[in-house]
């Protein structure tokens, strides 16, 4: 009896290992590699290992479990297309240079034009795009159905989205990119949802001759068609065009209208000047819904001398465009901009608490304050084509009258990312202060 007992004892034994090895073998066969190898000199017959690296971001993308990073060797890479794999989710897989390593790409697009293969929760980190030509770098294309897609510190010629969602640019150099364009496009958020950039340069977004010579040369250096939940903070354009263009064109752009728009913390130098542009921002609806533009935010931002803004533009009168929600407030503009009123089409735009320079005087709204002349003098440094940090204020100069209330709607930080507000009260423009009183 004790003989069976001891047989039976030792069979589960035996099955309980079986089992557990069997279970042990499915998992390892189940489980996405979690760090992988990409490199120029790399195959993908390859499983993407240090030792055996892969060629292509698509073959590294395909193999990567969720959250795993994929370390790119340094080298020159052909242009690189990512596509839907299926059951991919969060958190973003990351590409990023290996420690120490330069990696040029010529080209970076995520899907095609079939939604069905945009890809999903994907970082790219500290790469740049190759030159087409001197005047234009090599950009970014993120496609339909594309989602969670995330660019930090890229150096491309320009970022574009098309009916994707979800979509983030955390710092990075955007530019150059001159119209006509080759190799690369506007900064282009078009029929898309729930797209972030913060901390970005956009720079040199300018017409080559032969575009100013043409009978039709439109171009900007960053476009929003259409848009949903966009945020525009902390960035600085210079030496471009129309920054930003908002408009309502085509079908699926009219559909939607623009709503939820949020542009805030950013230093705009003076838009530059061609035949073919004349002012700093024109928004407009060509083909127009009812309204076309909703809640609509554009605040603390600090402008260049001469330069305003146009709300909602001018070319309203010809397109029949209409807001709603759409408040202007805590800017620093070099110019004062058209006021309520003074443009039929421009009632619903709320202004308040703005400072204005140059040679139309008065206010556009409560709290407005018009401070005269053309200079700029509190800016840190008064130019007309800022880099980062330029318009940072100075501690004394600047008009106490101007401080806008904390309960009107300040954000929490200004583009340095110091805390706003002192008693009750935070700075218009780009910076606060660091003593606001």
């Amino acid at each position: 009896m004790l003989s069976v007992i001891r047989n039976a004892c030792a069979a589960s034994v035996l099955a309980l290992a079986v089992v557990a090895a069997l279970s042990v073998a499915r998992s390892t066969a189940a489980s996405p590699i979690r760090h992988l190898h990409v490199s120029p000199n790399g195959s993908d017959a390859n499983q993407c290992a240090r030792t055996a690296p892969c060629a292509s971001f698509q073959r590294a993308y395909r193999l990567a479990a969720p959250g795993a990073v994929v370390v790119v060797h340094g080298g020159t890479y052909p242009s690189q297309r990512l596509t839907a794999v299926p059951a991919k989710r969060g958190p973003n897989i990351v590409f990023r240079p290996a420690k120490g390593a330069r990696v040029v790409l010529g080209g970076l697009t995520f899907g095609t034009d079939t939604a069905s293969e945009g890809p999903k929760y994907i970082t790219v980190r500290g790469m740049k795009l190759s030159y087409a030509d001197a005047n234009h770098q090599r950009g970014i294309d993120v496609r339909p159905g594309a989602k969670q897609i995330r660019l930090e510190y890229m150096d491309a010629g320009d970022f574009t989205t098309w009916q994707s969602n979800g979509v983030t640019v955390i710092g990075g150099d955007y530019g150059p990119c001159r119209a006509p364009a080759s190799g690369c496009w506007l900064n282009n958020i078009d029929v898309s949802n729930n797209v972030t950039i913060d901390g970005a340069t956009f720079h040199d977004y300018n017409y080559l001759p032969a575009c100013v010579a043409s009978a039709d040369c439109h171009w900007r250096s960053i476009y929003i068609n259409g848009g949903h939940n966009i945020t525009l903070r902390n960035s600085t354009v210079r030496n471009s065009v129309f920054a930003p263009w908002t408009t309502i064109s085509g079908s699926l752009a009219a559909a939607r209208g623009n709503d939820g728009i949020l542009i805030e913390n950013n230093q705009f130098g003076l838009p530059v000047q061609s035949p073919m542009a004349s002012g700093w921002q024109n928004a407009w609806c060509q083909n127009g819904s009812t309204p076309s533009y909703r809640n609509i935010t554009v605040r603390f931002n600090s402008f260049a001398r001469g330069t305003s803004a146009d709300f909602p533009g001018w070319y309203d009168a010809e397109f029949g465009c209409r807001v709603q929600n759409f408040q202007v407030y805590g800017n620093i503009f070099g110019s004062r901009p058209v006021c309520p009123g003074a443009q039929t089409l421009t009632v619903g735009v709320s202004y308040r608490y703005n400072v204005y320079a140059g040679p139309l005087k008065g206010k556009c709204g409560p709290g407005d304050v018009y401070i005269g002349g053309r200079k700029m003098s509190f800016y840190g440094h008064d130019t007309q084509q800022p880099r980062r940090g330029d318009f940072a204020l100075r501690k004394t100069g600047f008009r106490g009258a101007a401080l806008v209330p904390v309960k009107a709607g300040c954000p929490v930080k200004d583009a340095a990312h110091r805390r706003r507000g002192h008693g009750g009260f935070c700075t218009p423009g780009a910076f606060e202060r660091l003593r606001a009183r």
